[in-house]
């Protein structure tokens, strides 16, 4: 999970007993069917689960994470910019709106 930090920090949301020979992704992301398997079985064995925070680890969470970024390091993934970001546009006039062209289609003009 490429954001699983922000969720532990927003939501006090954390994992128990994930799998040691598998690192900790998205199910999406793990390649192998080998893999996939053995987290398969561990959820339905019960030895991997999410677990709520209480108030005073999530709180201790906080802390941790907001030391980090204080500290400099770069905690989250950044989102992906808007394609169009700088970009002008053109104004458009009230007392002369033009109708846009997806509004004309099928129209007898």
């Amino acid at each position: 999970f490429a954001n699983f930090e922000q969720i532990k920090y927003k939501f006090g949301i954390d994992y128990e007993g994930w799998p040691d020979r598998i690192p900790f992704s998205s199910p999406y992301k793990i390649q192998t069917i080998d893999k996939i398997c053995h987290l398969q079985d561990a959820i339905r064995e019960n030895s991997f689960w999410w677990v709520k925070m209480t108030p005073s680890q999530h709180h201790e969470y906080h802390k941790q994470v907001d030391a980090r970024c204080e500290a400099g390091e770069t905690v989250s993934v950044p989102h992906q910019g808007h394609s169009d970001k700088g970009k002008k546009y053109k104004a458009v006039h009230e007392d002369n709106p033009q109708p846009s062209k997806k509004s004309c289609r099928g129209r007898a003009i």
